[in-house]
């Protein structure tokens, strides 16, 4: 050490001359850190309480503050009532559609193919899917999935999706057709028909993060498509069972992160919730690679591999 260093001149933290004194060392170092500044200060001077004073000061630099500034991040509101208060499955339904889909119109080689699209349905309390396939992007088409989601899975209480243009139309038939019911019955059965009313809440335009959850569920279901069937074309019924065993695979997905124990074996998934335990049921077949049933078969068993 030198003798400087081992006597050096004592600075007081609060005045002009530690100031100075401490740019001179910034600069000295290409705009160094606090710890660098002080440790080149101190090979000649002593600042009284010097580390909290040059980062005080080096708060002050404008280079610094251009070229390391910290990115302010919006705090997490809270989840909405209907994702954390306990409720049936798919009371509370989110909806999205994915992109088209081709299918063939029949089956054999050369065939023409149409574009289908696919219903998603979340429940936004136990995060179960439902799966369905249209034929188009109409609303009428969606009534007609959204009955056949009700008939298997129970008539939803609220939806909840974008402002798609499909979406609002169906919200606005379904409306006409609760008036006309209760124009038809009597008062008396008002109260047991209130329940066959469907509230739609849509959100904000331009504003896709509010349906996160329905979203993740297109970019899980699109995973799987993408890998197992790929660009095959597929005929609507062959379609209709991939996505029927894709809603059983993504239904069995755990809802917690997993342990290392060795006897925490079971684990919670949507399915639980729907019939009480796992099941994913593969009916066996003579397996003839000549049929389309062994095709939708072993992409099935592909989802699994992968």
């Amino acid at each position: 050490m030198s003798a400087e260093m081992k006597h050096p001149k004592i600075i007081p933290n609060k005045g002009r001359l530690a100031e100075l004194l401490i740019n001179e060392a910034h600069e000295l170092t290409f705009h160094g850190g606090p710890r660098l500044t002080l440790t080149t200060l101190r090979q000649q001077y002593w600042i009284t309480s010097g580390y909290n004073a040059t980062k005080k000061q080096l708060r002050n630099c404008v280079t610094c503050r251009r070229y390391d500034t910290k990115k302010l991040y919006q705090l997490m509101g809270d989840l909405p009532a209907a994702r954390v208060n306990q409720a049936a499955p798919f009371y509370h339904t989110g909806v999205d559609y994915t992109g088209f889909v081709d299918v063939k119109i029949n089956k054999g080689r050369g065939v023409k193919t149409t574009k289908v699209y696919i219903v998603v349905y979340v429940c936004l309390v136990t995060k179960a899917v439902y799966l369905d396939l249209v034929s188009d992007l109409t609303s009428s088409a969606f009534l007609a999935s959204l009955r056949r989601m009700a008939a298997r899975r129970g008539a939803p209480r609220h939806l909840y999706s974008d402002q798609g243009t499909n979406f609002v139309g169906a919200n606005r038939m379904l409306q006409e057709e609760y008036d006309t019911l209760c124009q038809v019955f009597s008062d008396s059965l008002l109260a047991e028909v209130a329940e066959m009313n469907i509230e739609w809440h849509f959100n904000a335009p331009s504003w896709p993060s509010a349906g996160g959850l329905w979203e993740r569920a297109v970019q899980s279901l699109k995973w799987h498509l993408k890998r197992v069937v790929g660009k095959q074309k597929l005929t609507f019924e062959e379609y209709c069972t991939i996505l029927a065993q894709l809603e059983a695979c993504l239904n069995s997905r755990p809802l917690c992160s997993l342990t290392e124990n060795i006897e925490d074996l079971d684990y919670l998934s949507p399915a639980h919730f729907l019939n009480g335990r796992v099941e994913v049921t593969v009916i066996e077949t003579k397996e003839d690679a000549r049929t389309r049933w062994h095709l939708t078969n072993s992409i099935f068993k592909q989802i699994w591999h992968n």
